[in-house]
This record gives C-alpha cells, structure tokens and sequence, in this order.
C-alpha cells in the first residue's frame, strides 16, 4: 500500500515532524521514538509539487550540512592519526643514532680513545632515545586510537547518509 510522504505519521504519538534516519527508519521530531517504515511504500508522485520541491531543498540543506560536518571529521581524523605517529620523534632519534654510530665507528680508527669513548656515549644515548621514542609512538597510538576509529566511523555513517538524502532527491526530481 502507497501512503504519500506528508500523511506520513509517526504511530507512536501521531505527529507529522519526522525525520528519515536510514532507508526504512524515522526518527519523531516530538517524541524521539523511532520507527519502521520502506520508503518503497511512499508515494511521492501525487504530493503536492510545491511540497516536493520544499522536501528537495531541505533534503539538499542536510547534505550540505553533513557534508559540512564530514570535512570537520575528516580535518579531526587527519589531525588524530599525526598525533598518534609522530615520525619527527623516530626520525630524529634514528639519525642521530646513525650519526653517532658513524662518529664512533671513524674515532676509533683515529685511534683517540678519549672521542671514541665520547661517541661511544652519545651513541648508547641515541639508542636509549630511539628505544622511547618507539615506546612513546605506541604508547600515543594506543591513546589515539579510539579517537580515529570513532572519527572514522562518523565519517562512514555520514557518507551512508550523504547517499540516502542523494537517493531520496533523485527520486523527488524524477
């Protein structure tokens, strides 16, 4: 059975103010319950032309609204995963580690045990450095990922939603 979209009520307090969630799920704006319903079902062709186009446009302000929100998400999401991996801390404690392996490696053969000791150090330090800096990465890793995965599954929630109101708009201008 057909039913047009604006004699669609919600059948737990009978208000007219819904919102589509998903393809066949409302969401009462006066009640907040929501409800089962196939957009199958929904006739659109016999509703009233200016009601049609007024359903596009605000169809059309929600994509631009979630996809609004989407690239703040997405700038959260990009901004999370440099937190979590923050190459500059392995990066230069890998090169100092090379440098001062290559120092102590060519004051030994210089055969001046008072810099080779010397190079010796700093390179026992550059290991003990790049050593917590792998530490500290997982360590960061570990904080940010709930952080990334929820960013990340916002942003695929907001990209089926995106494609409901594009289905739902094509499907008010055929």
């Amino acid at each position: 059975m057909k039913i047009s979209y604006s004699a669609l009520r919600c059948p737990h307090c009978g208000s007219s103010s819904i919102n589509i969630v998903n393809d066949d799920v409302f969401l009462c704006d006066y009640c907040h319950q929501k409800f089962n319903f196939s957009l199958e079902n929904i006739d659109f062709q016999n509703e009233n032309k200016i009601f049609i186009e007024e359903l596009k446009d605000r169809f059309i302000k929600e994509i631009e609204i979630i996809k609004n929100e989407k690239r703040i998400d997405k700038a959260m999401l990009i901004y999370y995963k440099k937190r979590a991996n923050p190459r500059f801390l392995s990066t230069f404690s890998l090169c100092s580690l090379i440098i001062s392996a290559l120092a102590s490696y060519s004051t030994f053969f210089l055969e001046n045990l008072n810099v080779f000791w010397y190079c010796l150090t700093i390179f026992g330090l550059s290991v003990f450095s790049f050593i917590f800096s792998k530490i500290r990465i997982k360590l960061r890793q570990k904080k940010y990922q709930a952080n990334i995965s929820y960013c990340a599954k916002k942003i695929a929630a907001q990209d089926e939603k995106i494609s409901l109101y594009e289905r739902l708009v094509s499907r008010l201008t055929k």
